[in-house]
């Protein structure tokens, strides 16, 4: 069990997360842009998104005994979009000289999903494999 919950789960998060990337991005990505996607993305999602979907997931686990399938989920994607915005925060970009216009164009919007993805495949699984504990 341990080996599902600390391998096998955030491998199938980061991997459904990098093909909802793909198939959103489809017509605009190339080789070159996937090789970057999978080495930095990895190496981001390993240091710095995983130690926080575990964290939530042990907190929220500890926390609530009943509904762990629905809040583990929700907390995960939380979580995740989070991120998400402090990357976007950080990257310091603006559009049209509009600090707010970043976080709601088609790019983030991509970004927002690819990591909502991500929370909603390791919550699910990580809820399923505590139901089989």
């Amino acid at each position: 069990m341990k080996l599902a919950r600390n391998v096998i789960t955030p491998l199938l998060s980061f991997t459904g997360a990098f093909i909802v990337y793909i198939l959103l991005q489809r017509e605009y990505i190339n080789i070159r842009e996937l090789d970057f996607l999978l080495i930095w993305g990895g190496l981001f999602y390993v240091v710095v998104i995983i130690p926080f979907f575990f964290l939530i997931c042990q907190w929220v686990t500890e926390e609530t005994s009943k509904l762990t399938f629905l809040t583990l989920p929700f907390s995960c994607i939380l979580v995740a979009v989070l991120i998400a915005l402090l990357l976007l925060t950080f990257s310091g970009g603006t559009l049209n000289n509009n600090p707010v216009s970043i976080y709601l164009n088609k790019t983030a919007l991509i970004l927002y999903l690819t990591f909502s993805v991500m929370g909603l495949i390791f919550g699910l699984l990580y809820s399923f494999i505590n139901v089989k504990k």
